[in-house]
């Protein structure tokens, strides 16, 4: 560490999850005025001061308890991030796993899966024409797969992979960067009926 700690922005005072995807910074609340997501700034500040902004049809009611939330860019005919999805740890009916697009400036709702275990943490990567999500819980840590893209309906369906054991309580989760072997490479030939991990490309 070269620099002192600056605080970029001091409202609201309690954050949860911070993220930057697409050269912004954003973040997770579930205080007053800031229930959802929102950007601080422009870009990736780095003075005091910054005023948080909640992006437009991501503020969500007041009784919503956000948590986890990853940002992707699945429509190459919308600017940047269009397509969020985002934990709600509530443990009724509520909670769960929401989706939204990017529509004309606004993210609009695509849904959502309900889950009652309380959903924190999330990363999630797009693979070919689906996106790969895993979530984390307290009780354990949750696999879906949504194939539907940019602006419908979630699709997919929880699948538990790892129960927490005793005394033992999950929060969040990311992917680890992996260790490349060395210079795989495949030639095609033909590019009839490809498919990308038995999904068509």
């Amino acid at each position: 560490v070269t620099s002192s700690a600056v605080q970029v922005c001091a409202s609201p005072s309690s954050t949860r999850a911070i993220n930057i995807y697409g050269g912004q910074l954003y973040f997770s609340a579930a205080s007053t005025n800031f229930h959802g997501v929102s950007a601080v700034g422009s870009g990736l500040p780095t003075t005091s001061s910054q005023t948080a902004v909640n992006l437009p049809g991501l503020t969500a009611d007041t009784t919503s308890s956000v948590y986890g939330f990853v940002l992707l860019d699945l429509n190459p005919n919308v600017a940047g991030v269009d397509v969020a999805y985002v934990c709600d740890d509530r443990t009724t009916a509520a909670g769960g796993l929401m989706k939204y697009s990017l529509v004309n400036n606004t993210w609009v709702s695509n849904g959502s899966i309900q889950s009652s275990v309380g959903l924190r943490g999330i990363t999630a990567v797009k693979t070919c024409s689906s996106v790969s999500i895993v979530v984390s819980a307290e009780t354990g840590i949750f696999s879906l797969i949504d194939a539907s893209g940019y602006n419908q309906a979630i699709t997919g369906s929880l699948t538990q992979l790892v129960t927490s054991a005793t005394n033992e309580k999950f929060r969040g989760i990311s992917f680890a960067p992996g260790t490349s072997t060395g210079g795989l490479t495949a030639t095609v030939s033909s590019s009839n009926n490809v498919t990308c991990f038995g999904s068509a490309n």
